[in-house]
């Protein structure tokens, strides 16, 4: 007979009373994920060199336009903080200084996955879904491969379009082309 042992989820203002109170530090790589405290996984050259790509394009090509956010916290719902690897949010002249970026501030959401892929997929997606962020990328770097999840219902996706590396990749509302190849080469 397996036991079954009840659970406390933690809100984020709980979570950040205990960051404040230096339970966690900066070298603690966490997020709050379902009122859970997750440690988040090391990440290798390839990861690290994706999201500086990505950074840089967006930057660049965005500049006044939107917010490029690399690997910070956004207020999800009450019980989830993740750090998504990049998001493009409503450009604000004060560059979010004030408060964290919420859901409705965002554009897109990047998550680049290797080792991540599942908790990415089954763990986050349905997150950013259940909050309705529009758009969602999952830059698969093992199958060389985007994943583009768009129109968020009931904590999940109905849309979902994989690209290749071959493939170009039109994001209309920042007027901007990808080509995977470059992503991925």
């Amino acid at each position: 007979m397996a036991v079954e042992l009840k659970k406390r989820k933690i809100s984020r203002e709980a979570y950040h009373v205990m960051i404040d109170a230096g339970i966690f530090g900066p070298e603690d790589k966490i997020e709050l994920l379902n009122g859970e405290i997750i440690d988040m996984s090391p990440v290798g050259n390839p990861h690290i060199g994706t999201i500086n790509w990505l950074g840089q394009l967006f930057i660049q090509k965005l500049a006044g336009k939107a917010i490029v956010s690399i690997q910070n916290p956004i207020n999800l719902s009450e019980f989830s903080e993740p750090e998504p690897d990049l998001v493009v949010c409503k450009y604000r002249e004060d560059f979010y200084k004030s408060e964290r970026i919420k859901t409705q501030d965002i554009l897109l959401l990047i998550e680049v996955s290797d080792t991540t892929l599942e908790k990415d997929r089954e763990v986050k997606l349905p997150l950013y879904a259940e909050a309705g962020i529009e758009c969602v990328w999952i830059v698969n770097l093992t199958a060389k491969q985007l994943e583009v999840y768009t129109y968020p219902e009931e904590g999940r996706y109905l849309n979902c379009q994989i690209y290749t590396e071959k493939e170009i990749v039109a994001l209309e509302n920042f007027e901007l082309e990808l080509k995977l190849s470059e992503l991925f080469g």
